[in-house]
């Protein structure tokens, strides 16, 4: 018997499926006429690595099993790349890099070349492997966690990324995560907070400098000063 309808039953991830406008529900039935006229709305980048399912049907009421269609469509043809860029983080911090990173139209996948410094990524929620490529839309989200020790000042982490797409490579761009820290004391058990830049933190404690082992005040150059 001849196929005379049609239905959807697995929709794309990065893509609408619409007939005269409108969006195909799951499992609605369609003249098979119709799939002529069916059109595909690409959200981004995210094809041609996309699919659906659907199902072919007769006035019997027989349904095919589900054929899978690929959604392809083509990036632009120049040079893939992505605009370094430097950020900063607070230690023992986070910071979804998933706005940060720009990279051009003709981008549709990243590879993480390598991670230097005090700190490591994560894509959707697993810790980034090295030397993995990465479909740009699969970056839901792409978290940087630092590991810089509280106790050190400005560490420097540098991610090294490769813009690619289907007809090749692009060059290495860094991102530049600083990881600000703090200097951590204790003086006399005392709780309190004070920063600053530059300058002299005086008398700012509630210290006594009449007694033995207490100061009137604590000199920095540059840096943060945390008290705790």
């Amino acid at each position: 018997m001849a196929i005379t309808k049609f239905k959807i039953t697995r929709k794309p991830v990065r893509a609408d499926l619409k007939l005269a406008g409108g969006l195909l529900p799951l499992n609605q039935e369609y003249h098979i006429s119709q799939q002529a006229t069916m059109t595909v709305d690409v959200f981004d980048r995210g094809v041609p690595y996309d699919n659906f399912g659907f199902k072919l049907g007769n006035d019997n009421g027989d349904w095919s099993p589900e054929y899978q269609c690929t959604i392809n469509a083509l990036v632009s043809v120049s040079t893939p790349e992505i605009t370094p860029n430097n950020l900063f983080v607070a230690t023992g911090g986070q910071r979804n890099l998933a706005g940060d990173i720009v990279w051009n139209t003709s981008t549709d996948r990243i590879k993480v070349v390598s991670i230097s410094g005090d700190g490591f990524l994560v894509v959707n929620g697993s810790r980034a492997i090295i030397g993995q490529t990465y479909f740009v839309y699969e970056f839901i989200n792409l978290i940087f966690v630092s590991t810089a020790s509280i106790e050190t000042q400005n560490v420097v982490t540098t991610i090294t990324l490769l813009p690619s797409n289907d007809s090749g490579d692009g060059v290495n761009a860094d991102i530049v995560i600083t990881t600000t820290g703090n200097l951590r004391a204790v003086i006399n058990d005392l709780e309190t907070t004070d920063e600053l830049v530059t300058g002299t933190l005086t008398n700012r404690l509630g210290l006594n400098p009449s007694i033995s082992g207490q100061t009137s005040g604590v000199s920095i150059v540059i840096g943060t000063l945390t008290v705790v």
